[in-house]
């Protein structure tokens, strides 16, 4: 009766072992990579990731999101298998959203099994993209975002006083406008952009000479 006891303690503690293991599995990948995110020139953002042993690796999907919930693949790297580790692998997003940015790695082994590293995050400011021209002027000025919003957005000319001269908002579907600014005084202004909780701002010359 004794033998049979043990018998089924040791089952048990296998058993326990056997799903801490599985468990333990899938999701991210401890100590096998290192992933790392930066701005570039240009506001790109450059994604890197370096692995520090050798596992039978297939390939690597980067990912990226707006809200570390929802993601789309941006690249795929084939793996260098036969490369010594640790070997660092990089992708280029050359076209980050304003604002927060996420991004992972994950990778496909051999047998078509998906793991995923830790979530980096990037704030991209698109801070000084708006162009104004003629500048200076004395009539009229076109306002260009330089890109397409991605929400409703609006301007304010401001004088060098703090004053706010004139307000006029802009669906998201509009990039560019005409303003008349004949009637201002000559002197320094800042016109300022501002879409969702992003502002963006430009000096304006205004000269009747």
């Amino acid at each position: 009766m004794k033998k049979v006891y043990l018998l089924l303690m040791l089952a048990a503690l296998m058993f326990s072992f056997s799903e801490k293991s599985t468990a333990q599995s899938p999701g991210s990948l401890p100590g096998l990579v290192t992933i790392s995110a930066d701005i570039a020139a240009g506001n790109k953002v450059v994604v890197s990731w370096t692995m520090l042993a050798k596992v039978n690796t297939d390939l690597f999907d980067v990912e990226k999101s707006s809200d570390g919930i929802n993601w789309r693949s941006i690249a795929t790297v084939k793996s260098e298998n036969d490369t010594i580790v640790p070997f660092t692998y990089t992708s280029l997003d050359m076209s980050p959203l304003k604002g927060s940015n996420f991004y992972k790695v994950r990778l496909k082994d051999m047998n078509g099994n998906f793991t995923s590293t830790a979530i980096k995050r990037v704030w991209v400011n698109a801070s000084g993209s708006i162009n104004i021209f003629p500048n200076p002027s004395s009539n009229l000025i076109n306002i260009s975002l330089g890109q397409v919003a991605h929400a409703n957005w609006s301007i304010s000319i401001i004088n060098d006083l703090g004053q706010i001269i004139e307000y006029k908002k802009y669906n998201k579907n509009i990039t560019a406008v005409k303003l008349a600014v004949n009637n201002y005084p000559a002197g320094n202004y800042t016109v300022e952009v501002i879409e969702d909780n992003f502002k963006q701002s430009n000096r304006l010359l205004i000269n009747h000479n």
